[in-house]
């Protein structure tokens, strides 16, 4: 945790809690290859926002233990970058949406959504994630992973 500069093991009981008061849970951050915990349903509209994005409704697979069986998301056709995510429960209940913006060429064929805006779909409250500044492909070596890495100071 940066600000307090301590080491947090995250307990499995508080993954799908909120994070820090935010609209994001622990388990959200951790999904990154939609691939590998998602498989595809239904292709739900080829010509969502004027032909633009590509509309899918994801599934979770039997072995992924993540809070959200099914997400719909919205691929944009151009740079192949999805920028819309939505999240349901068990129930089939829209828990959330995740909107992603303002994306920055980072060269060699990298792009990165700098903007990402996750708002709960019941309270309609909002959580704003910018990033002002990233770097691509710095080989850092994975002892820097370490409990004992991270607890030093900078």
């Amino acid at each position: 945790l940066p600000d307090s500069n301590k080491v947090r093991r995250v307990g499995t009981h508080s993954k799908r809690q909120s994070f820090y008061g935010s609209d994001w849970a622990m388990d959200d951050m951790g999904m990154v290859n939609m691939a590998m915990d998602y498989d595809i349903v239904k292709i739900v509209d080829l010509k969502a926002d004027n032909n633009t994005h590509v509309t899918l409704e994801l599934k979770i697979k039997p072995t992924t233990d993540l809070p959200y069986p099914k997400l719909v998301i919205k691929i944009d056709k151009k740079r192949l970058l999805m920028d819309y995510v939505e999240y349901y429960n068990e129930s089939g209940k829209h828990l959330k949406t995740q909107y992603r913006d303002t994306l920055k060429d980072l060269g060699n064929g990298y792009e990165l959504y700098t903007h990402i805006t996750v708002v709960d779909a019941a309270t309609k409250h909002k959580t704003e994630n910018n990033v002002f500044s990233e770097k691509i492909n710095q080989n850092i070596p994975d002892e820097t992973f370490s409990k004992r890495w991270l607890v030093r100071s900078i």
